[in-house]
């Protein structure tokens, strides 16, 4: 319940509430094959009028590695020809949000 509550909470702040409104196109773990056959898997792509914003959500203490991992993502979907594309980490613990 203590997790719900807390999670409730972010939800009404922003950027948090426009990205669980109804006017994104979401997926959620979707498989993304890049150029060299590695498949990776974004925890959350969602995509509104040409935007894109990718979402990894962490458990636990920070790292330089989610960072990258974010990043990978970010210029992953900008190859598949968007322009506008925003990768965050999303500490939930922490309710640490971390522009990549």
């Amino acid at each position: 319940q203590e997790i719900k509550d807390r999670i409730e909470k972010l939800m009404v702040r922003e950027p948090y509430s426009n990205w669980f409104s109804v006017d994104w196109e979401v997926k959620n773990e979707i498989s993304v094959l890049s150029r060299n056959s590695s498949i990776l898997r974004p925890d959350r792509v969602m995509i509104k009028n040409g935007e894109v914003v990718v979402v990894d959500y962490k458990f636990g203490s920070e790292s330089n590695s989610y960072i990258n991992q974010i990043q990978r993502y970010v210029n992953l979907i900008k190859q598949m020809g968007y322009s506008k594309v925003e990768g965050y980490l999303w500490y939930v613990d922490s309710e640490k949000l971390v522009e990549c």
